[in-house]
C-alpha cells in the first residue's frame, strides 16, 4: 500500500515537472517554458491567457528547441 502511493506521488510529480510555464511577458508578447510536443495546447492556454489581459490573443511568434521556450506575440 506504501509502495503504491509512493509510486503515484512519483507519477504525480513528474507529470507537474513536464507542465509549461509562465517565463514573463508584457502587452507586446510572452514568454511560455518547458514546451514539449506533449504540451503545446496548455502552454497556448497559458499565453492566451496572459495576452488576454490586454485584450488580445496569442500567436506563436518563435520557439528555441534548446530552451524549450516558445515566445507568443499578443495579437488584436
Amino acid at each position: 500500500m506504501l509502495a503504491t502511493r509512493l509510486l503515484l506521488l512519483a507519477v504525480l510529480a513528474m507529470l507537474a515537472a513536464c507542465a509549461p510555464e509562465f517565463v514573463g511577458g508584457n502587452a507586446r508578447s510572452v514568454t511560455i517554458g518547458n514546451i514539449t510536443g506533449l504540451n503545446d495546447a496548455k502552454a497556448l492556454q497559458l499565453a492566451d491567457a496572459h495576452c488576454a489581459k490586454y485584450g488580445l490573443i496569442a500567436r506563436p511568434a518563435m520557439t528555441n528547441a534548446r530552451h524549450a521556450t516558445t515566445v507568443y506575440d499578443c495579437v488584436p
